[in-house]
């Protein structure tokens, strides 16, 4: 389910080989504004070219990133990833060809960890992880760098904490690079000194920005019962990471019944926000998102499902912009909780998917005002939500 919820969808179409080695096909814009760098995802089984190592591809003719990932983690690629910019109405045609794996690299634009922290009496070592299943009552976040697992692009991080909590802190830049991949874990100040980012909204005691929630009706709570947690790096840039996180068995309170929740977080190259993917077992029970209040907070809210504030992180002395995109939120879905803005989901089919975005004044060019960045978000909305691309 959740794969169909791309922009862009693809089928096979047009041409394919004997041998499988190559597929073309046509992508349109239906839409009557351009679509920018917008994500295109294919399942290679449905091109047959499954068990590909490596893929070249061209858009009108022009050599074209792509990607290719191993979604399911049996060891070997299913899923061929890439970007394109379509003007209104405008068709193009992907032509793939597979070829020897290749020793070049894409430079990677974005990036996701999970690492154990061993300390030792010079340094602190770091032990990478692509998938990690605790007992629900584990502490893990204790061991973990970042607290869990840290996902970035060269413009902004998220970090999710691997607890009950699954909160989500944002970690800004004041330089376009991948930053966490080389600290590993939230720098330190002689880090910071030299010029590297550091966390700006801490998500553990509020609801930083996009956590997910049980939700009562009145406030939001935690996944507390549960008898097994699982994060999963599922794939790493350079152009697309995505990172997942599971709740097993939990026990919503006052019931006897047991769900599965499932979050995935998607970040993409040249893009600052992050997707979250919701999927439950059982949608009655009632799940909320939600955002930190800044201080000083502006606030733009529409009935479109965007939701955005400007103001400045704890102690005022950084401006930050925060945005929540969920098609479904309605006017009057908000509710005031303590120092959060909350947002029931509308789980619906056990399947709901929002994005989140942030900014921060130490970057490079920053958003000047509350104005400017608002504005940014409305395009980005609308980015968002248009029609699926055609594929002819």
């Amino acid at each position: 389910m959740i794969r169909k919820l791309f922009v862009l969808t693809l089928a096979c179409a047009a041409t394919l080989s004997v041998a499988a080695q190559t597929a073309s096909f046509r992508i349109h814009n239906p839409n009557k504004v351009a679509a920018d760098m917008a994500p295109v995802t294919v399942a290679l089984a449905d091109i047959h070219m499954a068990g590909a190592q490596d893929i070249k591809a061209t858009v009108d003719g022009m050599n074209t990133p792509v990607q290719l990932d191993d979604m399911d983690g049996d060891g070997t690629p299913d899923e061929l990833f890439f970007m394109v910019s379509l003007t209104p109405g405008e068709t193009k045609t992907v032509v793939l060809n597979a070829v020897p794996k290749s020793k070049k690299k894409l430079i990677p634009r974005t990036y996701a960890e999970m690492a154990v922290m061993k300390q030792t009496l010079d340094d602190t070592q770091y032990i990478g992880l692509s998938d990690l299943t605790v007992n629900g009552s584990e502490q893990a976040y204790k061991v973990l760098a970042n607290g869990g697992g840290a996902i970035e692009t060269d413009m902004v991080g998220y970090l999710i904490r691997f607890d009950k909590s699954y909160a989500v802190s944002l970690f800004g830049k004041s330089r376009r690079t991948l930053e966490l991949r080389s600290t590993h874990n939230r720098p330190d100040s002689i880090q910071q000194s030299m010029g590297y980012g550091s966390v700006v909204v801490d998500g553990y005691e509020n609801m930083g920005l996009g956590s997910l929630r049980p939700w009562d009706g009145t406030a939001p709570d935690y996944f507390t019962m549960a008898s097994k947690r699982r994060m999963r790096v599922v794939t790493v840039g350079p152009l697309r990471t995505v990172l997942e996180v599971y709740t097993y068995g939990w026990e919503p309170k006052n019931t006897e019944k047991r769900v599965n929740v499932m979050q995935r977080f998607t970040v993409y190259a040249g893009h600052r926000h992050c997707r979250v993917d919701v999927l439950t077992s059982d949608s009655e029970y009632a799940l909320c998102t939600g955002m930190k209040a800044l201080t000083g907070v502006k606030l733009l809210a529409d009935r479109s499902g965007l939701r955005a504030s400007w103001g400045s992180a704890d102690g005022g002395m950084e401006t930050l912009g925060m945005a929540l995109y969920m098609p479904q939120l309605s006017e009057g879905d908000d509710v005031r909780v303590g120092e959060d803005f909350i947002y029931p989901l509308p789980v619906q089919a056990g399947a709901v998917t929002y994005y989140i975005s942030f900014c921060c004044g130490r970057e490079k060019k920053p958003f000047a005002s509350a104005d400017d960045w608002f504005a940014h978000t409305k395009q980005w909305r609308n980015q968002l939500a248009l029609l699926p691309i055609e594929v002819k």
